[in-house]
């Protein structure tokens, strides 16, 4: 008796050779395969290291803070991080747009960050207006009769009846 070719597995050939495994980023529900082509490549964002894989189900996401923009991934290495100065709460992103900046007025020197809350103000009477700052360095003093609270993308204008002779 002829027994036919498990998911995930494919013959193309006649005779007794066995069956041959869907390769590791893809995966086949299909039974009884005859061609390599039935093997679904895992989508963008997903990968897995599972040979011979019979559901997308082994198809792993990648985590936040990271994109894989390539179908058939193999490894979670092959998710890219979001680079400092950028991050992302999405899991299985797809494309680096997914990586947001930063704010004005914040930095952040941490590469796959998942939150904003890495994104480090800086400090009273300094200000960036550069949005995905990656250091502190970045954040410039204002100027005299100027002033900024923490975090902020600009300084002010001191208010009436208020003066600054320093940088603050």
């Amino acid at each position: 008796t002829c027994v036919g070719c498990a998911e995930g597995k494919y013959k193309e050939e006649v005779g007794n050779n066995g069956c041959t495994s869907c390769g590791a980023g893809k995966y086949s529900s299909l039974q009884m395969a005859t061609s390599s082509s039935v093997c679904l490549l895992c989508k963008e964002g997903k990968y897995s290291s599972a040979v011979g894989a019979w559901s997308n189900n082994t198809c792993l996401a990648c985590e936040a803070g990271k994109y894989l923009e390539v179908e058939g991934a193999v490894s979670v290495m092959d998710c890219i991080a979001c680079g400092a100065g950028k991050y992302s709460a999405i899991v299985a992103a797809t494309s680096r747009i997914a990586c947001q900046d930063c704010s004005a007025g914040t930095f952040s020197f941490s590469e796959a960050a998942s939150s904003e809350v890495t994104c480090r103000p800086c400090a009273a009477g300094k200000f960036s207006a550069v949005a995905g700052s990656v250091t502190s360095s970045l954040c410039k003093e204002c100027s005299v009769g100027k002033f900024s609270e923490e975090g902020s993308g600009s300084c002010q204008d001191c208010p009436k009846g208020t003066y600054s002779t320093e940088w603050a």
